[in-house]
């Protein structure tokens, strides 16, 4: 075992790209929590006015994002099947919300970096194997 990989207590070596890529959602998933939940409580979240309707939906949408990538980097992190599926699923989701989100406030881009690197760093290592 070298230092970029780590056992998964399972005899299968983690990879050094699905370490970071974890390290990554967990951040990025804390960091949807607490916008949804500055959302909920009624801090103003955008620099544009947008309806109470459309907070309460970006809201519920960074909760139900954040605390579904937590979940889904405890099976990615153990390399189970249903965190990667899952993992992959809540990117293409996360996609598309925040493209949506971009024609309401243009900072909405920087929430794709990290579903596009997993949609990559995916596809490349594993590609159809997921589905099977």
């Amino acid at each position: 075992m070298g230092l970029l990989t780590a056992s998964t207590g399972t005899g299968m070596t983690r990879p050094s790209g699905l370490m970071a890529l974890t390290a990554l959602w967990v951040f990025n998933s804390l960091l949807r929590v607490l916008f949804g939940a500055m959302g909920a409580m009624g801090t103003p979240l955008l620099d544009v006015e947008v309806s109470k309707l459309t907070i309460d939906l970006i809201s519920m949408m960074c909760l139900s994002l954040g605390f579904g990538g937590l979940v889904m980097t405890i099976g990615l992190w153990q390399m189970k099947k249903w965190g990667l599926c899952g993992v992959l699923v809540i990117s293409f989701i996360t996609v598309i919300f925040d493209i949506w989100g971009y024609f309401i406030q243009f900072t909405a881009a920087m929430g794709l970096i990290v579903p596009v690197l997993t949609i990559l760093y995916m596809m490349r290592h594993w590609g159809n194997d997921l589905w099977r």
